[in-house]
């Protein structure tokens, strides 16, 4: 398995939850987002980083956190319903994306996903993007 094998796991979970509902996109920052010609509604999967939350004396095994930010957005709403239309087509996709993510345990993780941060949104006319912060452990160990 890939150490990155879980971003893939959680396109695949939302590409199920999901359905056609939303665009899936793959490692697409929230400043690149920004940028897509597409309207509609859309959801990115992003490796964060993470960081080491135990490792053996001898160095041959370790745990280790991952982040991974899911960005959920909504963009191009009608002009005559500027804000309250964005927040709310944004706030139902969100819900959609946690019922499907809270608690599951990607394959290749040692712990299921947990919520960790709720970086501020990004907003502007027509377009609304709300970043979700998960982390999960993966094991690794020399051969």
């Amino acid at each position: 398995m890939s150490f990155l094998a879980i971003g893939a796991e959680i396109h695949e979970r939302l590409e199920i939850a999901l359905g056609e509902s939303a665009w899936l996109l793959d490692s697409t920052s929230l400043a690149e987002m920004h940028d897509l010609p597409r309207p509609g509604p859309r959801v990115s999967v992003v490796y964060g980083g993470g960081q080491v939350c135990k490792s053996r004396p001898d160095g041959r095994a370790v745990r280790l956190e991952q982040r991974w930010q899911v960005i959920v957005g909504v963009c191009n709403v009608p002009p005559d319903h500027p804000g309250a239309s964005v927040r709310t087509e944004v706030g139902v996709l969100v819900d959609r994306v946690l019922a499907a993510l809270l608690g599951w345990r990607p394959p290749s993780a040692a712990r299921a996903l947990t919520l960790v941060e709720l970086p501020e949104s990004d907003d502007e006319a027509g377009l609304q993007l709300i970043p979700l912060v998960f982390t999960t452990d993966i094991l690794r160990q020399a051969v």
